[in-house]
């Protein structure tokens, strides 16, 4: 099931993950202003983002196919998540945190779409290689 677009997304979904949480944990306080939410909730998606970064990253390493499957549906979770709350609750967070938000989901969502496509390759190089 590994292919080298799989890795290479999920590497990256690892770091960026990682990097927002440190960001968001570091600067919570800072942040609060600018988001427009209060600095625990940026702390608590911030320790979150970084125990998915761990769980990203080992899956990466070797990547299981109900594992990568998660991975996605979480992704895709956080991009339903987010246009809830940017649509649904406007004015909820600052025009910084609601920009801040759109951006990093357009991320996510390219981060699951580019691990799905890695997944079903992996899936079509094996049963190839099963066939060949």
């Amino acid at each position: 099931m590994s292919s080298p677009i799989l890795i290479r997304s999920l590497a990256t979904n690892a770091l960026f993950s990682a990097v927002s949480g440190v960001a968001l944990i570091a600067f919570a306080v800072a942040g609060t202003d600018a988001f427009g939410v209060p600095p625990w909730m940026l702390g608590i998606v911030g320790a979150g983002l970084l125990s998915f970064a761990w769980i990203v990253h080992r899956t990466a390493r070797n990547p299981e196919p109900m594992l990568v499957r998660l991975i996605v549906g979480a992704d895709v979770t956080w991009v339903v998540a987010a246009a809830v709350v940017l649509l649904g609750f406007p004015g909820t967070l600052s025009p910084m945190g609601s920009i801040a938000l759109a951006l990093a989901s357009l991320v996510v969502a390219d981060l699951a779409v580019m691990q799905y496509a890695g997944m079903r390759r992996g899936s079509l190089d094996t049963n190839r290689a099963a066939l060949g």
